[in-house]
Formats: C-alpha cells, structure tokens, sequence
C-alpha cells in the first residue's frame, strides 16, 4: 500500500509539472536567451583588443555563468520534483522548502501578476520528506493562483505563513480568491472531485495523504472576507522521526 502511495504522488508530481509546462520552458528560455546573447558580444568582442573591450567582456562572462547558473538550478529542481524515489524523512529549513516551492510556481506568480508574502521563522526546522511536502506546497499555491485569477490585476494576493506551537509546525496558504460553493465544501479532498474544468481531481486527495503519513492533518477554513485559507499541521520533529524508525 506505501508502495502505491509512494507511486500515486509520483503521479500527481508528473501531473502538475505537465499543467506547469508552458511556465517552465519559458523560465528556462530566458537565462538561455541571455547566455546567446552574451556569448555572441564576447565573439565580437574578441575582434577588438582595446581595454574598455576587455573591461566588457569579463562582465559578459560574468553574466553568462550566472545565466548558466540559474539555468542549471532550475533543472536540478524540476529534476528533484518529478523523481520517484523512497518516501525519505530528513530536518529541512521550512523557510527554504516554501521558496522552493514559490520558484517552481514563479512563472504563473509573475503571469497573473500575485502578491506573495511569506511569514516564516528563518530557522524553524521540520522533519519531513522534503519532495513530497514540496508537492502539497505547490498544489496548494497553485490552487490558490487558480482561485484568484478572476480578481482584478492588482488585487490578487497569497499568504504562506508558518508557526510553531505547543510542539507542532502549523503551514497556512491564504489566498484572497473566489472561495468554494456549498457542495465543493465537503468533497473537495475526495478522489477525482475538481472544481477546474480541466483537473484531474487527484492534487488535494494525494496532498491529504501525503500529510496523514507525516502523521499530519490538512484541512481549509473561509476567509471573513474572501478566498480560503489551507492549513497543514505537522507533528515537532521528534515525534516523526520516531514514527518514521518504527516503520
């Protein structure tokens, strides 16, 4: 059964990075463009010897590594992300792991032009399987893009906030979008139930078990004003790991 489970959210992973293609060749496109670009001013710049020539061109290659840098940072994560590997628990920097997950979603952030704020302790510290709770992450901010698009251009917003409290990590997504419907209220974390004309209707179900063999809880609450709120509860690290040994 972890077997299939381990293999289910493998699918789920392919699956988002299937919706997310178009963001993710164009994220890619650009550090790719610059280093052409970079490279074809070095190539004329070797025509010419003079020192305010050579003053450029060691600019120009600086630029061209931190192009090539990006570039091959970005596969390395879209790598790590759709990799099926054990369910393998480890201390992660909560902080980074809600940035890792923001710089997979970066193009559709910039596209619908969203506000994101993180509220994190720098240092606060969660043993989890690091590929995994990346894809809650992504699929929640990913709904949450989604639910705020119909706002207008300048009032779309997501919060991600963090906190630790009486031995647990509490993770919220906040957006400020178009909330649920009566019936999108009990079976929204149901196998195959999509409010999107186009989803599979498997992100939150697998999200949810995700988080339950985290020995976790995941569930929503509506904003007083607007949108949804998704909360993740995670047991303190010693707790996990434990559970994880027994296993």
């Amino acid at each position: 059964l972890r077997q299939r489970e381990i293999e289910l959210a493998h699918v789920g992973r392919l699956s988002t990075m299937g919706e997310m293609v178009g963001g993710i060749i164009h994220e890619m496109g650009q550090p790719l463009y610059a280093i052409i670009n970079f490279a074809d001013a070095c190539l004329a710049s070797l025509q010419n010897d003079s020192e305010k020539q050579n003053l450029e061109l060691n600019g120009w290659i600086e630029k061209i590594g931190k192009a090539a840098r990006h570039t091959g940072s970005i596969v390395s994560r879209l790598r790590d992300f759709s990799r099926q590997t054990e369910s393998r628990i480890e201390q992660v920097v909560v902080r980074e792991m809600i940035l890792e997950s923001l710089e997979i979603m970066s193009f559709q952030i910039q596209k619908l032009n969203i506000t994101v704020q993180v509220q994190c302790p720098e240092e606060l510290v969660a043993s989890v399987d690091r590929v995994q709770m990346e894809q809650v992450l992504i699929n929640l901010i990913q709904n949450a893009c989604d639910s705020t698009e119909s706002n207008p251009d300048n009032h779309r917003e997501i919060i991600l906030g963090v906190i630790q409290e009486q031995g647990k990590i509490l993770i919220s997504v906040k957006d400020n979008g178009v909330g649920l419907d009566e019936s999108a209220r009990v079976s929204l974390f149901d196998a195959f139930y999509t409010t999107k004309l186009k989803g599979m209707g498997m992100g939150l179900a697998i999200s949810k078990t995700i988080v339950e063999n985290h020995r976790g809880k995941i569930s929503f609450t509506e904003n007083d004003d607007q949108g949804l709120t998704f909360h993740i509860t995670l047991p303190c690290n010693q707790e996990l790991l434990e559970a994880n040994h027994k296993r």
